[in-house]
């Protein structure tokens, strides 16, 4: 890394901790690079005229531009091998203290392992992880006791292809109920005021949409960013989508 590259770092550095405009005078003081002040006032007008850094008020310091953020976290989140959380309360905490949204689904296989007929009233649907009762309809027990080992999502796409849409229903909003989680609402809701776009958000489809990767405008409002990635949460698998303000530290949300 070139030393321009690493004053810009440092300045993101400081500005995420402090949410104030950096001056040159910060900088030197926050700092243990040998390196003069006249050196990093010349490094803050040449990051300004690059487009990295932005001066609010002619007698302020600099704050990093939204690009210059968006570069920053991507190098930053990219060189991280592994997210993996102990719970989801440590998700929840960390995305209530950094105003952060996430959605996550637990990707863990779930398979159908036996039905029982409760006295015609209703049926016993018991999975690996879970158990769920639906109304007793003949048909849909003499569906249902035919695909007995299958693992849900399996189970469900049978009946949609079959025409069995109303149980495919049934089971994948349980199947959602059970593991699908969220927080951060008041960032989404932050994001945009489109009721749409915070139902969209809220479903489970916005992570099958998404390929594993960063977001910005294309996704999210100006100045945010969103991460789609594979974690790891209590020792289960999950897919999740995250999304802040560029100045959240995404470091210590995503940290293991």
């Amino acid at each position: 890394m070139d030393k321009k590259s690493l004053i810009l770092e440092l300045i993101i550095q400081e500005y995420l901790k402090c949410m104030e405009p950096i001056s040159s005078k910060h900088l030197m003081d926050s700092i243990s690079l040998k390196i003069s002040s006249a050196s990093i006032r010349n490094y803050f007008n040449k990051l300004g005229d690059e487009g990295s850094l932005s001066q609010l008020h002619i007698s302020s310091g600099r704050v990093p531009t939204h690009i210059a953020l968006q570069e920053y976290w991507v190098n930053k989140i990219s060189a991280i091998e592994e997210f993996k959380y102990d719970s989801i309360q440590t998700l929840d905490q960390r995305a209530d203290i950094l105003d952060i949204f996430y959605i996550l689904e637990l990707s863990e296989t779930n398979y159908l392992i036996d039905i029982q007929n409760i006295d015609n009233k209703f049926i016993l649907l018991i999975f690996e992880h879970f158990e769920m009762v639906v109304k007793y309809v003949n048909t849909t027990y003499r569906f249902l006791d035919e695909f007995k080992n299958y693992e849900i999502n399996e189970l469900i796409s049978v009946a949609k292809s079959l025409g069995a849409y109303d149980i495919a229903s049934e089971i994948n909003s349980f199947k959602l109920h059970k593991n699908l989680f969220f927080g951060g609402l008041n960032t989404l809701t932050s994001m945009s005021s489109s009721s749409e776009y915070i139902k969209s958000s809220l479903n489970a489809d916005v992570l099958n949409s998404l390929n594993n990767g960063f977001y910005f405008s294309d996704v999210v409002s100006d100045g945010y960013m969103g991460i789609k990635s594979e974690i790891v949460v209590d020792n289960k698998k999950a897919n999740m989508f995250c999304a802040g303000e560029l100045n959240r530290d995404f470091s210590y949300f995503l940290a293991s």
